[in-house]
């Protein structure tokens, strides 16, 4: 390997001596994929940072059943504890997952309209975070799947 990078070493000495300009091109094109790359690299840190430190979960299936389960059993019409409680939505209303300019979410309609942001939900996989429409799209699968474990299992 070493006799390759003496190589690729005299071949650019050779490139700067007779196309300088080239060269000059050549070494910015590498600082900035170098700069690129540096910053994305803090990004993800600072986007695990803000995770570990803030509480970003979302409800899992089976929270969800429990929750369908409550429902069922409160035909009084008392929603505290069910799926259709507000609460569901509190991690999606939090500090670092509340998207700027967006109003709360504090029910179905609301999580459908915010799990449609493409643009959140693609900074999130860019930089590993997790915004309110990537925790609404998470509560709604996993609502879907206690919804679809019911009906499977009675």
């Amino acid at each position: 390997m070493a006799p390759r990078i003496v190589d690729t070493i005299e071949s650019v000495k050779q490139l700067s001596n007779t196309m300088p300009r080239t060269t000059s091109a050549m070494t910015k094109v590498g600082k900035a994929a170098g700069l690129l790359t540096g910053a994305f690299v803090a990004a993800q840190l600072a986007g695990a940072a803000f995770n570990a430190v803030l509480d970003t979960g979302s409800r899992s299936a089976e929270e969800m059943t429990n929750k369908i389960v409550q429902l069922r059993k409160g035909a009084d019409g008392d929603i505290e504890n069910t799926v259709l409680d507000p609460k569901i939505w509190e991690e999606a209303n939090g500090f670092w997952t509340k998207g700027i300019g967006t109003e709360g979410i504090e029910n179905w309609g609301d999580a459908f309209d915010r799990a449609g942001d493409k643009a959140s939900k693609w900074l999130d996989s860019f930089i590993n975070t997790r915004s309110d429409a990537t925790i609404a799209q998470e509560t709604i699968d996993e609502t879907d799947r206690a919804l679809t474990d019911l009906a499977t299992n009675g």
